[in-house]
């Protein structure tokens, strides 16, 4: 799973469905609630930090 252009969602289980993303993919997201959306960008942020991204 994963390549050298495949980058963690910071959600394990999120990551195994859609087989990461990529760099370059085009993530769009309906919410009803900014803590909708804080609860799916929050673990990817701190993944990117950690991967130094």
């Amino acid at each position: 799973m994963g390549g050298l252009d495949s980058v963690s969602t910071g959600m394990q289980g999120m990551d195994e469905a859609i087989d990461m993303l990529r760099l370059g993919d085009n993530v769009v997201w309906q919410v009803d609630c900014i803590e909708d959306y804080m609860r799916v960008v929050k673990p990817y942020v701190e993944q990117a930090q950690k991967d130094g991204r």
